[in-house]
């Protein structure tokens, strides 16, 4: 006896062929269950806030008109490094103080008490605020951005958004506690005031059809891999082809099976049992 153990790719497509159905629902089934998941985990997933932005500048001589081609290079280093030391202000404990001032959940709160359980409620509230505010600058364009992104609270993305914006926040502070340099004093001006909006519109839909096209191709392919080896597994004989191939034996005769015959004989047995129940 002779057998053969490797699969070509016409064994593959006719494998998957008769098991398309299976094929089909599977990957159904797994886009079903990803929109599902995906709308169970960001169906409740709101970001609320806004990208303010401020311009940095200088009072003293700007690059063009008086300072030489070295001196424009130590002009824009001086002013990258007044963006970092900008962004290292903004990340401070002080001015998340400071963006706090006047927020309903502070009430009562000392900042620094000795009470472990106030403690804990300023360490929580501290953390929401950072969490849900990001700086960042663009040093060719002198820009420090801050982003607020509050989840599931637009009153306090609305609150945190007014705290940015106010005249006493960003430009007092920061400009406050850097010094004037050779170019003269930091000036720190808002660019643009926006309102308060959903971030993250669409975004539950978005994560259905990701998630449901993922666990769906998932789905498919793992349905491909148990199809094709079931089929391999399986070792009855599907085709006459097949005796030569396994056995190397020739075949002699072939026992036709004709569709119409059999259908006929179908119809005529139904035919004799209702006669015989009559």
């Amino acid at each position: 006896m002779q057998t053969e153990d490797e699969i070509s790719l016409s064994d593959i497509f006719r494998a998957l062929w008769s098991k398309i159905w299976i094929i089909i629902a599977s990957l159904l089934a797994g886009v079903i269950l990803g929109g599902v998941f995906g709308f169970v985990k960001y169906h409740d997933v709101h970001y609320y806030g806004a990208d303010v932005e401020y311009y940095v500048s200088s009072t003293g001589n700007d690059s063009s008109s008086t300072i030489d081609p070295e001196g424009i290079k130590i002009y824009q280093s001086y002013q990258e490094n007044i963006l970092k030391q900008i962004q290292i202000q903004l990340s401070s404990e002080r001015f998340t103080r400071i963006l706090l001032k006047e927020l309903s959940e502070t009430e009562g709160i000392e900042f620094d008490s000795d009470d472990i359980e106030m403690q804990k409620k300023y360490d929580k509230l501290l953390k929401t605020v950072n969490d849900s505010l990001s700086y960042s600058y663009e040093a060719g364009v002198n820009v420090i951005r801050v982003r607020v992104s509050v989840l599931n609270d637009p009153k306090l993305a609305e609150h945190l958004l007014n705290r940015v914006t106010a005249e006493e926040s960003c430009p007092v502070c920061v400009v406050g506690r850097l010094g004037p340099s050779q170019f003269g004093a930091t000036q720190c001006t808002p660019m643009n005031f926006p309102r308060n909006d959903l971030l993250n519109e669409g975004q539950t839909t978005k994560e259905m059809i990701k998630f449901g096209l993922i666990i769906g191709l998932v789905a498919a392919i793992v349905a491909c891999v148990a199809v094709v080896v079931t089929d391999r597994t399986d070792t009855r004989l599907r085709d006459y082809e097949d005796i030569p191939r396994k056995f190397n034996l020739p075949v002699l005769g072939v026992v036709p099976r004709i569709e119409t015959l059999v259908q006929e004989d179908k119809t005529n047995n139904k035919n004799i049992r209702k006669g015989a129940e009559k």
